[in-house]
């Protein structure tokens, strides 16, 4: 039993950590095009000759309940990353990114986890996004990877792949609401999740967010999640719905992401599928923040 119950830890924790690059970003390009009477247009701009300075931070609480007994695992992320345009085009932004530093702590009944991270310290590589943050090509970044427990990787790719929202086609004007649904689907040697997030808009109106004007635009969350994996022998399926809201910050005259704030809550059930069948509740809570500090 004691077995069983490590692998059921290990695998939560994986699956959290790919939780962690859920919902975690907002961006930008020489923004936003009008004013707040006739209506501003969102649209990234990355400045020339300019380095973007941002950290993220990504706290998970998750819990399992097994045949009665309540398990917690607690993960935090921190990563700092700088961002440079290297090419702009009208409707594309080609940025190089170098990670400043990474670290992660795992904390289960089965004691404590923190990842030698230096393997990703130090590293870049080239993403391309568009004006409107979609079609984000974040690639090399799967070259850059680390171990979380021994023979199990993980790439940073999936960090930087949603570090960017989608921002609107249309021009806005204060109160605008607006709907968008993305599909993730993220596949590893032996686990593979898919999540439907559906989020509801609204823009909120302006503030000043470290020296910048910026829009904010808030947003209701809901979605699903379902994964599936092997782990040493076990077969495992989770399914779940989500719930949540952000509010992230947009300088709409510079065209850059300046800060992103959200949190989201996971319901679901991890059903163990061989060698023994069991079905447990599990929940998780993921808080991110993303800020530009230079």
């Amino acid at each position: 039993m004691k077995t069983k119950k490590m692998h059921q830890t290990y695998l939560l924790v994986m699956i959290a950590v790919i939780a962690i690059s859920l919902l975690s970003g907002c961006s930008s390009s020489k923004s936003a095009m009008g004013d707040s009477k006739k209506g501003i247009t969102l649209r990234y701009s990355f400045p020339e000759n300019q380095t973007l300075k941002y950290k993220t931070g990504s706290d998970i609480k998750q819990e399992l309940d097994i045949f009665g007994q309540e398990m917690i695992i607690d993960i935090g992320q921190y990563i700092g990353y700088s961002t440079t345009l290297k090419a702009k085009s009208k409707d594309q932004n080609q940025i190089q990114v170098y990670i400043d530093s990474m670290d992660l702590s795992i904390s289960s009944p089965q004691g404590d986890i923190n990842p030698d991270m230096t393997s990703v310290s130090g590293k870049g590589f080239d993403m391309t996004l568009s004006s409107l943050g979609a079609g984000l090509d974040v690639s090399e970044a799967e070259s850059i990877q680390y171990e979380v427990t021994p023979g199990v990787k993980r790439n940073v790719a999936m960090t930087f792949k949603f570090l960017f929202p989608r921002l609107p086609e249309k021009s806005l004007k204060i109160g605008d609401t607006w709907s968008m649904t993305d599909t993730i689907a993220e596949k590893y040697e032996n686990e593979e999740v898919t999540m439907i997030i559906e989020g509801e808009y609204v823009f909120a109106g302006f503030e000043t967010i470290n020296g910048f004007e910026c829009t904010r635009i808030s947003s209701i969350i809901s979605g699903s999640r379902f994964g599936k994996a092997n782990q040493q022998g076990v077969d495992m399926v989770s399914d779940g719905t989500m719930t949540g809201s952000g509010t992230y910050f947009f300088a709409y005259k510079d065209g850059f992401l300046v800060k992103d704030i959200s949190s989201i809550s996971v319901d679901g059930t991890l059903d163990i599928q061989s060698p023994q069948d069991g079905s447990f509740p599990m929940t998780f809570v993921i808080d991110n923040i993303t800020e530009l500090i230079k």
